[in-house]
């Protein structure tokens, strides 16, 4: 990212006039490495220079916020964005409810959404995973199995980071019979289970004494690893099963 701002140093001294694309250049090279007070300092330049701003560049913009845990900056471009009326896609969304999750602001991520849903612009399965993310930090587990619905209703792409979030959600509030069902999801919808997935729906389980469905769960697992086995044995010492 150093040498592409270098670069855009080097274009803005010259008489070469800088455009969108340069400036997108520039701020992507500052989103990929979460330099977001440098992009946000383009974007002022940007604005400055009276350079038009494209969704490219708001993406950018938001997504550096987000990787630099600035999510508050990241929402502000959004509203900044909205209120220009420039046309906004799903990856512009994306990365606004993405650095909210990152901030754990469920409520801010469920607004996004409604938002969407108002527009034309449709949520996919990053969306949902990170509103699903935020819900889970939150303790909101209702929320997130609604959210797992909305997804199987819209006939969104499931997959292990989506269930694995709603399963540890549930295992936050103790709901095992929920987390066993939301298990289940993963067959009947042809999701791989990863570790992941089998680890938090065994703890769900075996939290509530369910160590029986939790060890056959464990056994469903290819090649488990530390995380895995640590997890059955703690299953097993809270249910007080060690031979």
């Amino acid at each position: 990212w150093e040498k592409a701002l270098h670069m855009f140093g080097l274009t803005a001294d010259s008489k070469v006039e800088s455009n969108t694309i340069t400036f997108n250049a520039a701020i992507s090279a500052c989103e990929k490495c979460g330099q977001w007070s440098r992009a946000l300092r383009l974007l002022g330049i940007m604005a400055q220079s009276k350079v038009e701003l494209s969704t490219v560049t708001v993406n950018a913009a938001i997504t550096a916020c987000a990787r630099g845990g600035e999510w508050e900056k990241g929402c502000q471009i959004l509203r900044d964005t909205m209120q220009s009326k420039m046309e906004l896609d799903t990856i512009t969304m994306n990365a606004a409810i993405s650095a909210c999750d990152k901030g754990s602001q469920w409520e801010k991520c469920l607004q996004f959404l409604s938002r969407m849903a108002q527009s034309t612009v449709k949520a996919d399965t990053i969306t949902l995973n990170a509103a699903i993310k935020a819900c889970r930090k939150a303790g909101m587990w209702e929320k997130a199995v609604e959210l797992l619905g909305d997804m199987i209703q819209g006939q969104l792409e499931l997959n292990s980071i989506t269930v694995s979030a709603v399963i540890s959600a549930c295992e936050k509030e103790e709901e095992w019979e929920t987390a066993l069902h939301i298990f289940s999801v993963l067959v009947q919808f042809q999701v791989e289970a990863d570790t992941i997935t089998h680890v938090a729906a065994m703890s769900a389980i075996g939290k509530a004494g369910g160590w029986e469905e939790a060890m056959q769960i464990f056994g469903e697992i290819a090649e488990p690893d530390r995380v895995a086995f640590s997890a059955a044995i703690t299953v097993c010492e809270k249910n007080h099963k060690w031979r």
